[in-house]
């Protein structure tokens, strides 16, 4: 390839609220998805865009898409998916995080990941996309859209759980299954969203739709478990290699990710983006996964009370005269309170980051509980982006420990 026409990032600096809107070509332009990138400052007033909501997928494979006629490498998911999205006739506007951040630039990255709640809850709908059509997710898709506009007064047991439907509840058990839901971004994504579409293949329903049927599914197998009874008898019968237990362990996965999901959206639409302490949500979302060991506690800082997300000093940055470095003033009604900030820092040291959320949640709660609960995950990716283990990770960081300070401090001040 030659690497005089790759796209290149432009420096945003010093600019720390403004962002990267993709404009995507119509299809009437042919097979080549074409794009341009805008930057524009970030605000309720500007014009109209989509934000994706989305599962990275394997990093081998990849497909090239022209940005502003220059070529540029995304997974094959996404070019799956701006594929699906592109309109026949008009430019579509999106906020695609592999695209419209440098992923390159982990200095950027810092400034741009604190600007994310904003960035899904200005969009005009937020797109999760499950990927490409596979094991019956056409049928997946049509019966969510069927159980959206169900009676609930009518006999919910008989209409979904019979069976004549029984191939369609398997095919949502898989749709299910799909990592994307698992993503512990895509709680922050969801529970700031205006509104949500989900996109599989060439279908899509609103997340409305998901919701309300994991909450009868939820109900049908907590008042004498239908679901597992019609699976056993209809579906096993059919498929010999079928295996009940399975279906029922994919089901527990499935209401363990998506009713979260649509309680951390409800908590903030009644009570605005930052609803519970950072402690709790850590905690109680143990089960998504984070690829960057960082995205541990990064992901779900803009959904958090007791903290806020921003981004470190530019090099050689000074505090504006009454700044505090360690809090954050922030406005409730009209009291003003004092809120610790998490610094957002790739080139930290993942143990740095997890010291200093141990350190705050000790001292907001005065309690040592956080030392007792799974919280951190076995392995991701460390501050140089190579795979990490929990040991491998800690071992590196006290091996220079001169970069992990004894006692942690928040804000602009942390090392």
């Amino acid at each position: 390839m030659d690497h005089g026409l790759e796209y290149r990032h432009q420096s945003m600096y010093p600019h720390h609220n403004r962002i990267r809107i993709l404009h995507l070509r119509p299809r009437s332009t042919g097979e080549a998805i074409l794009c341009e990138l805008v930057t524009e400052e970030l605000h309720p007033r500007m014009e109209r865009y989509s934000a994706l909501s989305w599962k990275w997928g394997d990093r081998t494979r990849m497909a090239v898409i022209y940005i502003e006629g220059k070529i540029f490498e995304v997974r094959h998911n996404l070019f799956a998916d701006l594929q699906q999205l592109r309109h026949p006739a008009l430019t579509v506007r999106l906020w695609v995080d592999a695209i419209c951040i440098n992923q390159d630039d982990d200095s950027e990255k810092s400034v741009q990941i604190p600007l994310m709640p904003k960035i899904y809850g200005l969009a005009h709908s937020v797109c999760v996309w499950l990927g490409e059509a596979a094991n019956d997710s056409h049928l997946a898709m049509v019966f969510l859209g069927r159980v959206a506009n169900l009676d609930m007064g009518a006999n919910v047991d008989r209409l979904l759980f019979s069976s004549h439907h029984a191939h369609e509840v398997l095919s949502l058990l898989k749709l299910l299954k799909r990592g994307c839901f698992g993503r512990r971004w895509v709680v922050q994504e969801i529970a700031v969203a205006r509104s949500a579409i989900i996109y599989c293949g060439e279908d899509f329903t609103s997340w409305d739709s998901l919701v309300t049927a994991v909450g009868l599914f939820k109900k049908a197998t907590q008042e004498g478990g239908a679901i597992q009874r019609m699976l056993s008898k209809h579906v096993a019968s059919s498929s010999p290699s079928y295996n009940v237990e399975t279906s029922q362990l994919c089901l527990l996965f499935a209401l363990s990710i998506v009713l979260p999901l649509s309680s951390a959206a409800r908590t903030t639409r009644v009570s605005g983006p930052r609803a519970t302490p950072l402690e709790h949500l850590v905690s109680s979302l143990y089960s998504f996964q984070a690829t960057r060991l960082h995205d541990t506690l990064y992901a779900l800082l803009g959904l958090a009370a007791d903290i806020k997300p921003a981004p470190p000093l530019p090099q050689g940055g000074q505090l504006r005269r009454g700044d505090s470095p360690e809090l954050s003033l922030r406005r409730v009604g009209n009291t003003i309170l004092d809120m610790p900030i998490m610094v957002v820092d790739y080139s930290l040291y993942p143990l740095e980051v997890f010291v200093r959320f141990i350190t705050h949640t000790i001292d907001s709660s005065e309690s040592l509980d956080i030392i007792c609960r799974p919280w951190a995950h076995d392995h991701g990716f460390s501050a140089d982006g190579a795979t990490r283990d929990r040991v491998s990770f800690l071992v590196d960081a006290l091996g220079t420990a001169d970069r992990v300070p004894a006692n942690p401090t928040w804000g602009h001040g942390a090392v």
